[in-house]
C-alpha cells in the first residue's frame, strides 16, 4: 500500500481544502486536518525513495493499492485520496492504474468480490465525474453524481450538513478566557497539592485511550527552578508495542477537563524542566485541531533550563484550547521528567 501523501508532508494538502470541487463537502475538522503540519520533518530523499520504489514494484508486476494514512497530520479520509491518485502518476503510473489502484485491485486483494468494478450483479457504489480521469487524473475532484449501494446519495443535503457543522465549529471557539488567567501563571508547584491558579488542573493522561499501554504518575517533589520550594516530578514507562505513544501531565484550562477555553490574550507557553537528556513532548488540544494534538518536542538535561513554545508553532490561534500536555519521551522504557513554573506569556 503506498503512503505517498503522507511521505510528501502538507505540500499541497492545504490546497486540497480549497479545492472548488471538493471544498464545499470539507468538514472545518477534515480542513483542520489537511492544514496541520507533521510533528517531524521528511527528508525528500524519503519521498524520491518512495517514488523509485512504486516504479520498481510496477516494474516487476507488483499489485499497487491507494492509501492516504489519513487521518494522520496533512490527511483526512476521502479528500487526500485524490491527491495520492495524482501522486501515484506522477510516480509513474498511468491514470488507468491509478485509479485501479483504488477500486478494482483492493477489492481483489482483500476478497471483496461484490464491489470495486462496474458489472451487473455487483455493489453500485459509483462516482460520476466531469471529464476523463483515464486522461487527467485531476478529474476524479470535478464529482457530479455519487451512488452508494445503488443508491444516489444527496450531496445538497450533505453540502447543507457540512455549512451547519462549520457554524457550529466556529460558536464553538466563542469560549470566555478563563478568570485568573491575566497573571499567566499556571502553576507553580509550592503548595501542599497539585494546583493550578486557573482551569480544571492537572491530570495524568496516556495513550491507554488508543489502546496503548503505557503508564505515568506525578507528584509534588521539594525542589525546583531558580531555588524555587517546589515541582512537579513525571514519572511512567512508555510500552513498545503502543503505536501512538505518550504518558504526562495534562493542563486542562476550561471549566472541565477537555473543555476548551479562550486562551487567546497569551501567546506562548513556557515553563522550567530538567529530565534524563531525552526528547520529551509538548502538545496541545484544541477544538479547531480536530481533537487531534499539536506536537513539538524539547530535549531536557540534568540541569534546570526554561523552554518556550509559542502557540503559533503549534498552528492554533489560542481561543479554543482544550488541553496543554507536557511529559513522556517518545522513546519507549522508563521516563523522568521534573517541571516547574508553568505559566501562559
Amino acid at each position: 500500500m503506498t503512503i505517498l501523501e503522507s511521505l510528501n508532508g502538507t505540500s499541497g494538502a492545504s490546497a486540497m481544502a480549497e479545492d472548488p470541487h471538493l471544498s464545499p463537502f470539507l468538514r472545518p475538522m477534515d480542513i483542520q486536518l489537511l492544514n496541520q503540519t507533521l510533528p517531524f520533518h521528511t527528508e525528500r530523499g524519503a519521498y524520491e525513495a518512495a517514488e523509485k520504489a512504486l516504479r520498481q514494484l510496477k516494474a516487476h508486476a507488483v499489485p499497487i493499492l491507494a492509501g492516504t494514512d489519513a487521518p494522520n497530520s496533512g490527511t483526512t479520509y476521502g479528500a487526500s485520496l485524490h491527491r495520492e491518485l495524482l501522486l501515484i502518476v506522477q510516480a509513474g503510473l498511468a491514470p488507468i492504474e491509478a485509479l485501479r489502484s483504488a477500486t478494482s485491485i483492493p477489492a481483489a486483494k482483500f476478497n471483496l468480490r461484490d464491489r470495486g468494478r462496474i458489472q451487473p450483479g455487483l455493489i453500485a457504489d459509483l462516482v460520476l465525474v466531469k471529464g476523463d480521469p483515464t486522461k487527467n487524473i485531476r478529474a476524479t475532484r470535478a464529482i457530479e453524481r455519487v451512488w452508494k449501494k445503488g443508491v444516489e446519495f444527496d450531496r445538497e443535503d450533505y453540502r447543507a450538513f457540512v455549512k451547519k457543522e462549520e457554524e457550529s465549529s466556529k460558536r464553538k471557539k466563542d469560549v470566555p478566557p478563563p478568570e485568573y488567567l491575566v497573571s499567566g501563571l499556571i502553576s507553580d508547584f509550592e503548595g501542599d497539592e497539585i494546583t493550578a491558579e486557573f482551569g480544571a488542573g492537572w491530570s495524568i493522561s496516556t495513550d491507554d485511550m488508543l489502546g496503548g499501554k503505557s503508564t505515568a504518575l506525578y507528584s509534588l517533589v521539594k525542589g525546583g527552578a531558580q531555588d524555587s520550594k517546589g515541582s512537579l516530578l513525571i514519572t511512567g514507562n512508555i510500552d513498545s508495542e503502543s503505536k501512538i505513544v505518550w504518558g504526562g501531565a495534562l493542563f486542562s484550562p476550561g471549566s472541565g477537563i477537555m473543555t476548551p477555553a479562550d486562551l487567546s490574550s497569551k501567546s506562548a507557553i513556557s515553563f522550567w524542566a530538567k529530565g534524563e537528556g531525552k526528547k520529551y513532548i509538548v502538545m496541545i488540544y484544541a477544538v479547531s485541531l480536530g481533537y487531534r494534538p499539536a506536537i513539538q518536542t524539547f530535549v531536557a538535561g540534568p540541569e534546570w533550563k526554561e523552554y518556550e513554545f509559542p502557540l503559533e508553532k503549534f498552528n492554533v490561534e489560542g481561543n479554543d484550547i482544550m488541553g496543554i500536555f507536557i511529559g513522556s519521551s517518545p522513546e519507549r522504557g522508563q521516563f523522568s521528567l521534573q517541571i516547574d513554573n508553568v505559566r501562559l506569556k
